[in-house]
């Protein structure tokens, strides 16, 4: 897991207001291997991978934090001017504390591994 600025539906990097995130890539099963529950939307599949659309799960948090009084399901974000408005977010899981119980629950977008 790293820590990225997060592009919002928009916003270009230039012109972007700082909005720090976790990014965690994963393999398509990771979500359920984990049992981590989605709350709307969907996870991977073996078919999110290089040749298709750029998709993302994001955190409740990040939802709350980012997208507020809207449904963040199919918005477009991005990582870098290239990324910009290229990933949609087509779910959103439940927060998880990865460290301990008393950490700070933070944003986190969760990205398919394009290997996989």
């Amino acid at each position: 897991m790293n820590n990225t600025s997060l592009i919002l539906p928009g916003e270009t990097a230039a012109l972007a207001t700082e909005h720090s995130t976790n990014r965690q890539i994963v393999r398509a099963n990771y979500l359920a291997t984990m049992e981590i529950p989605l709350v709307i939307g969907r996870g991977f599949s073996e078919h999110d991978d290089q040749h298709s659309q750029r998709v993302a799960v994001i955190s409740e948090t990040l939802a709350h934090k980012y997208f507020p009084n809207q449904n963040a399901i199919g918005q477009r974000v991005g990582f870098e001017d290239k990324s910009a408005g290229k990933i949609e977010i087509v779910g959103i899981a439940r927060d998880i504390k990865h460290n301990s119980q008393r950490e700070e629950l933070e944003p986190l977008i969760y990205t398919p591994d394009p290997g996989t």
